[in-house]
């Protein structure tokens, strides 16, 4: 039975934007990366669970963060555009409840289901009539569109349209499907969630076995013993983790409560697999080098963190296998000059040694600063080892190596002990053509090398002397407080300033101005953190960051971008 459907009105930008909704079925089976979130146990009228889950906040929520967002930038008048014609594209759809899309395996193949919230959806289609090949109404009530030759299937269920590819796909949605992807919008503009177990054991299988013939007729052509094994170990460590997988995750979202535009991810393994114990073992530990986290850092990053027993073996077979490739390389004709082969694979094994050695103490310590301003720039790091002697003596022997040139940095070994760690010295001259290196680091440039028995520091800069030993001071100082297992900080106004500071810049004085009225002074953050047999990582980006962005847009009539 045919509904009688007046054609559209309004303009022809406004019609197609209104069926994105319902089109997105044709496209979303190809979608390849998702998103997890363990606090959603809904499932299909099947009793399983969707593969592939989108959801998308409201249109309300996404206007007022639109509207927060071009305001920052100082284009409030893209968010009123945005405002209207949202309006104009979601007619009859409920502007508070969220949009949500699944795809399911349950036939084998991805089947796309659109939900779209909306009490009337038969009003919606009307409306886009015009844009449809055909559109019929069968007597269950469910209404076939034709789209780009093909068919799709729209059911009204209560205040919730639903939309697939084949009817049988649109049984699997149950009476309420709202929380099997309102979770994901809650916190996000858009949250995915991807859940690898669902994936059909023959599909997965197929995958990795595709990938394997891909690799063993790539190497045949290759003929890289070396290469091969390396390869090879990475092969199996990638089919590890596909079989390990349980769920992953990702959110983007607009806060403007935070201020910030937020990027979360997450990942787990299936409980009790390797994979698993990997991840489990991962947890936050004491540091040495906590003293980089700090309100006047231009950037730091800092990690601390456990290391399993599984991920030493795992990480054991990668260096054995690069190592394998390395030294391949290194006997191939030509490689280098002759009788170096031999030295240059003896210092990267020691190298690769020591790395082991460090790993093999089940923990991974380190940090690193650097301080920025006005005529300013500082570095400092600290790294945890298993032998800082040994680092010391790879440095002097390597030294032995520097040719004999006035060019050439000069070092001073065992220049002092300073609570238990050996200083040593690097000046490097810096040449009168570089001009801004001289206002920086003066007419040589200091650098500072410590060794301790666990540890390696080092540090550059005018005053990095005095930075070195006040970082080896503040290691005795940790008191193990809880803290993420890496994090990550970058703060753009102290490089704004160092860089006006070096060549003056108009555009640059004008972000300056702008991002030093912000809270947050232009802050990039990072943060790593351990869940349940998995990981989570948080990126936020301030809104002095959006606000640069605009500060360094010219106005429109203004002429081109400065830069």
């Amino acid at each position: 039975m045919g509904i009688s459907c007046c054609r559209a009105t309004g303009t022809f930008v406004t019609q197609k934007l209104a069926a994105v909704a319902l089109m997105a079925t044709l496209t979303l089976g190809s979608l390849n990366f998702g998103l997890m979130s363990q606090a959603s146990a809904q499932t299909l009228t099947d009793g399983s669970k969707p593969v592939l889950t989108v959801g998308l906040s409201s249109m309300n929520e996404l206007k007022n963060d639109v509207n927060y967002v071009t305001g920052l930038i100082g284009r409030p008048e893209f968010g009123g555009f945005f405002g209207v014609a949202a309006m104009a594209y979601s007619q009859g759809v409920d502007q508070d409840e969220p949009i949500g899309v699944l795809v399911s395996m349950g036939s084998g193949a991805p089947e796309p289901i659109v939900i779209l919230p909306t009490a009337n959806v038969k009003q919606i289609l009307s409306r886009l009539e015009a844009q449809f090949q055909e559109m019929e109404e069968e007597e269950d009530g469910t209404i076939a569109i034709g789209v780009n030759g093909m068919t799709i299937y729209v059911q009204q269920k209560g205040k919730v349209a639903v939309a697939a590819q084949s009817k049988d796909a649109l049984a699997l949605v149950p009476k309420d499907p709202k929380p099997l992807y309102a979770d994901l919008a809650e916190k996000h503009n858009l949250g995915v969630r991807l859940q690898i177990q669902q994936i059909p054991a023959p599909i997965r299988d197929a995958f990795l076995g595709a990938m394997r013939q891909g690799f063993t007729q790539t190497m045949q052509a290759g003929g890289d013993p070396g290469a091969a094994d390396t390869a090879a170990a990475a092969l199996d460590q990638i089919e590890q983790l596909i079989k390990d997988s349980d769920q992953l995750t990702f959110g983007l979202g607009i806060d403007a409560e935070a201020g910030a535009l937020v990027i979360d991810t997450s990942y787990t393994a299936v409980a009790g697999s390797v994979t698993a114990a990997m991840q489990q073992g991962q947890r936050p530990i004491p540091s040495r080098f906590s003293a980089v986290i700090r309100d006047d850092a231009a950037a730091y990053v800092h990690q601390a963190v456990s290391i399993s027993p599984e991920s030493i073996e795992q990480a054991q077979e990668g260096v054995d296998a690069n190592l394998d490739m390395i030294r391949n390389a290194l006997s191939q004709p030509g490689a280098l000059p002759p009788g170096l082969d031999d030295e240059v694979l003896g210092y990267i094994e020691q190298v690769a040694e020591l790395a082991m050695d460090s790993i093999k103490e089940g923990k991974s310590d380190s940090g690193f600063l650097v301080l920025a301003g006005e005529d300013k720039l500082q570095f400092v790091m600290g790294l945890f080892v298993s032998d800082g002697g040994k680092v010391e003596a790879l440095a002097k022997d390597l030294a032995t190596k520097i040719p004999d040139d006035p060019r050439a940095p000069r070092l001073t070994f065992d220049l002092e002990t300073y609570n238990g760690v050996t200083l040593h010295k690097l000046e490097l001259d810096v040449p009168e053509r570089e001009d801004e290196a001289r206002k920086l680091f003066g007419e040589t440039l200091e650098a500072y090398i410590g060794t301790a028995d666990k540890a390696v520091y080092a540090s550059f800069g005018k005053g990095s002397e005095a930075l070195l030993k006040e970082f080896i001071d503040s290691g005795a100082s940790d008191a193990g407080e809880k803290r993420p297992n890496a994090q990550m900080q970058v703060t753009m106004m102290p490089f704004l300033e160092l860089a006006n500071s070096i060549e003056a810049d108009d555009v640059i004085s004008n972000v300056i101005t702008t991002v030093g009225q912000s809270a947050g002074k232009g802050k990039i953050r990072m943060v790593m953190e351990s869940i349940e047999n998995g990981s989570k990582v948080s990126f936020t980006v301030g809104a002095g960051v959006i606000q640069a962005i605009g500060a360094a847009i010219p106005t429109p009539g203004a002429g081109a971008a400065p830069f």
